[in-house]
């Protein structure tokens, strides 16, 4: 919320990456890769382009069933846009958050 609609990316980064910090270990594999994906589209909006790829690679890095998998495109539908930008300025390539 603080990143949508107050527009404070670092605040809500900071909000994120301790509610990351704490829960990473026992947040369902769904829940952590859309948080890890909205983390690293902050990071883009204050470019920050390392937060931003360490982001998306912890995101690639979770193990997901088929299940999950079949669920998240609709969510991360704009996921790309991201990753876009972070090629662009030199970061992670375009290999897709699902990819693996």
């Amino acid at each position: 919320m603080l990143g949508d609609s107050k527009g404070d990316n670092q605040q809500a980064a900071k909000a994120l990456d301790a509610t990351l910090a704490r829960e990473q270990d026992c947040a369902p594999a769904a829940e952590l890769v859309e948080a890890l994906a909205y983390r690293a589209e902050l990071a883009i909006r204050d470019d920050d382009t390392t937060a931003a790829v360490d982001a998306l690679t912890r995101a690639r890095a979770v193990a997901l069933t088929e299940a999950e998998r079949s669920e998240l495109p609709a969510h991360l539908a704009g996921l790309d846009g991201p990753e876009a930008v972070v090629e662009l300025t030199g970061g992670a390539g375009r290999t897709g958050l699902l990819a693996g």
